[in-house]
């Protein structure tokens, strides 16, 4: 398994992300001063993405069927525990965005090729990150 998002498993027969990308930002607003440079404060964390890429092979492993699951997830609006294939709790997670493009389609419209992306905002979740604490204590 390379990850869960709820119930979801990230697998070789489901979807299997080849690439993941992780973007954190930190809040450090500037406040313009006569006859100076800005000056920066931080005020805390901001977003957190994961951005994961992959591509399907229907015959070989997942296909739209996994894709429209993840769909289903998203409508939802619910934030997902999401936990890597280590075993380290990363928080909760809402699907921003799935993008899917299909290629090498078979005479009937079926793709044989289907790449995809899928996009995840971290939602703040106070127990999330105590567990996650938690098990990263337990891990090292």
């Amino acid at each position: 398994m390379l990850m869960m998002l709820g119930d979801f498993a990230f697998s070789l027969r489901t979807t299997p992300a080849q690439e993941l990308n992780r973007t954190t930002e930190w809040r450090q607003p500037s406040t313009s001063r006569v006859n100076n440079d800005p000056l920066s404060q931080f005020t805390g964390r901001g977003n957190d993405t994961i951005s994961a890429t992959g591509t399907l092979y229907p015959q070989l492993t997942g296909g739209p069927v996994h894709l429209e699951r993840l769909r289903r997830m998203a409508d939802t609006g619910a934030a997902w525990w999401l936990v890597a294939g280590d075993g380290r709790v990363l928080g909760t997670w809402k699907i921003t965005r799935l993008t899917e493009g299909k290629k090498r389609m078979f005479e009937d419209g079926t793709a044989r090729q289907i790449d995809f992306t899928l996009d995840l905002k971290r939602q703040p979740n106070a127990s999330a990150d105590r567990l996650g604490s938690v098990v990263a204590g337990m891990l090292s």
